[in-house]
């Protein structure tokens, strides 16, 4: 944080400043261990900012926190019964990865960690020892930026948004819940990756659900703070016994000048 003082004869005014406002940023969960079930993340360095809180539905599981942290450089077993879950593997198979999957054309490059809504029978603990994207029709992860918002909420990217399923969708809202905005992104086919989807950019973001319409993964989420809304009273007064209130006997001081640098 900065502090900004001005000098008012034997007074100091002070005003705290967030030195990261306006920044841009990016969560791509890659500081979390592969099977961590996420309630919170923070973005990526240079500077960590956050917490923003995360929450996945899986509606076979509920009340149960279904996001989950999947490594797509080594797909794993599935839990469930279903096999090893290659179509989350990056880079494709035609570029040397573990993705198989009929769009992997996009899939080029190792996207690392990405987030996910867990199958029901993975859950339940601390973590999920294999995890494994649910294919439900309706299976949400929100993000709630209050700790730290409101943000501006720049893309989004995705990966294996399979084309016989339902598109994936984004909504934002603001404080008190109303809708800012909302979005159907374009689907990835199977293994395929789309980056950077645009979202805007849409200002004043406090809470964010990403809905994906059966299987699929978040790689990453690109988002700015925004510059507080700061404000200064109309009135200065001398306080004699440094309580910070202003007491009956505090006198007034008049013409004050402020210099914010």
């Amino acid at each position: 944080m900065k502090m900004t003082t001005a000098a008012i004869g034997g007074l100091l005014l002070a005003l705290t400043l967030n030195p990261l406002a306006g920044r841009a940023a990016t969560v791509d969960f890659e500081d979390l261990a592969p099977g961590t079930i996420v309630s919170e993340v923070f973005s990526s360095a240079p500077e960590s900012i956050g917490p923003i809180g995360v929450f996945g539905v899986n509606p076979q599981a509920a009340g149960l926190n279904a996001a989950v942290i999947f490594d797509s450089a080594a797909p794993n077993g599935d839990p469930c019964g279903g096999g090893l879950d290659l179509d989350l593997g990056t880079p494709n198979e035609a570029f040397g990865g573990p993705g198989v999957g009929d769009a992997g054309a996009s899939n080029t490059e190792a996207l690392g960690n990405l987030l996910i809504v867990n199958e029901a029978c993975g859950l339940g603990g601390a973590s999920v020892d294999r995890p494994n994207d649910a294919d439900n029709p309706d299976s949400p992860i929100s993000f709630d930026f209050s700790a730290i918002g409101p943000v501006t909420i720049n893309s989004l990217s995705l990966i294996d948004v399979e084309a016989a399923e339902a598109p994936a969708t984004v909504e934002l809202f603001d404080a008190g819940g109303g809708l800012l905005a909302d979005f159907v992104l374009p689907q990835t086919g199977d293994n395929g990756v789309i980056r950077n989807s645009p979202l805007g950019p849409t200002p004043d973001v406090t809470f964010m659900v990403v809905t994906l319409g059966g299987s699929g993964a978040i790689d990453e989420l690109d988002f700015d703070l925004e510059p507080p809304v700061c404000s200064l009273g109309d009135f200065v007064f001398l306080d004699e016994n440094e309580d910070g209130i202003q007491d009956p006997l505090d006198l007034a001081i008049a013409d004050v000048k402020l210099n914010l640098t």
